[in-house]
């Protein structure tokens, strides 16, 4: 008899906790159990509490994360959130992506040089957004053809540089825009001028500024070529460094200070290494398969190479061009982010747990790739 009513004890006590569980409120304080997706045990989230975030970047003292959740529809937000709580403090609605079916976004965002503006390019425009007042400040157009998705900001933060991607809306023509960050208004397009084979119209699908010098170095997905656009002369060089890969190229960082631009190829696994002086590749390291994304650390020490096949960052030595370290990143992560001290990695990585997906923010050691925190983006 008394093992029987013990029984039934426990059973009433496990059937309170759990829906006491069930219960949890979005907007309660996060907890270990609030944050532990992974292990598929906290089945009472919803899909649609959590934001899918397209792009990450934080703010230069690290104490606040702006995230993109971005739409096929057009329809975008900003989200952003407190650093050390994880919790979504803003929601900033972006102007509806005008343009063609092809050129939806946004595709790329960037703090400029003081860190109080966020510039996002979206097709056919860049949204600037005052980052003090969390408020958007300007959205200026690019055109309403254009296809940008990729932007930059000048080393005096008076410019913001962006490209065409391909000629989707009929222009038969590809530009790189100049933006006056200071009167919000398209001061320049650039052509690119015609492909060699004269029939596809491509643009560029990625581009960097050298802060120093106002180059502006632009992967030219066509040719798989770096282009060099002089900010000062406003002239154009194409193919001005030839690259092998047979596959197309995305990805890019420029060291200002020592003159090196690093740039994977993905098809050979490597990491080339490119004096911008002579515009010859030093070195190329064998960084693993299916590199497609490298970043910098803050001094320049340091290259990051995202994996895609392995959820795998090879870390490489920027000065002695040797691979110090392979650091495990979280399965399907990407946009990764070093902090401006250099101590941190910032990362996405996707949630599936019981058929929901979003997105998680995750902050590794730079040094040891070990987790510090995760947590998903909410909604508000």
């Amino acid at each position: 008899m008394f093992l029987l009513q013990y029984k039934k004890i426990i059973c009433v006590l496990t059937a309170t906790a759990t829906m006491s569980l069930m219960s949890m409120n979005i907007n309660a304080a996060f907890s270990t159990v609030h944050l532990d997706k992974r292990s598929a045990k906290n089945n009472t989230y919803q899909s649609n509490q959590f934001a899918s975030i397209d792009y990450l970047t934080a703010s230069l003292d690290g104490t606040e994360f702006y995230a993109i959740e971005g739409s096929y529809t057009g329809k975008n937000s900003l989200y952003v959130i407190d650093a050390k709580t994880g919790r979504t403090t803003k929601k900033i609605n972006l102007p509806n992506v005008t343009g063609n079916s092809n050129t939806y976004g946004p595709f790329s965002m960037i703090i400029s040089p003081k860190g109080k503006m966020i510039y996002i390019v979206a097709s056919t425009e860049i949204i600037k957004v005052d980052a003090i007042n969390k408020e958007i400040s300007a959205v200026i157009s690019t055109g309403n053809k254009s296809s940008d998705r990729s932007i930059d900001i000048s080393g005096d933060g008076l410019r913001a540089i962006s490209a065409d991607f391909a000629d989707y809306g009929g222009n038969d023509e590809t530009y790189i825009h100049i933006v006056d960050t200071q009167k919000n208004i398209l001061t320049d397009a650039i052509p690119k001028g015609s492909d060699p084979d004269k029939v596809y119209r491509s643009g560029f699908a990625n581009l960097v500024v050298d802060k120093l010098t106002n180059k502006v170095y632009l992967i030219d997905d066509h040719t798989n070529s770096i282009a060099i656009f002089d900010l000062n002369t406003k002239k154009l060089q194409l193919n001005a460094i030839p690259l092998s890969s047979r596959i197309s190229i995305w990805s890019m960082a420029i060291d200002s200070s020592h003159g090196l631009l690093y740039v994977i190829e993905p098809d050979k696994d490597v990491l080339d290494i490119i004096d911008v002086k002579t515009k010859k590749i030093m070195e190329q390291v064998n960084v693993g398969g299916s590199p497609d994304e490298v970043l910098l650390s803050p001094d320049g020490r340091t290259a990051y190479v995202r994996l895609a096949e392995s959820s795998k960052v090879t870390v490489v030595d920027t000065i002695s061009h040797r691979i110090i370290k392979t650091i495990q990143v979280p399965y399907r992560s990407s946009k990764l982010h070093v902090s401006s001290d250099g101590k941190q990695i910032y990362t996405i990585s996707e949630s599936h747990i019981f058929g929901d997906n979003w997105s998680n923010v995750e902050i590794l050691d730079a040094d040891t790739g070990t987790e510090i925190n995760y947590f998903p983006v909410e909604k508000i």
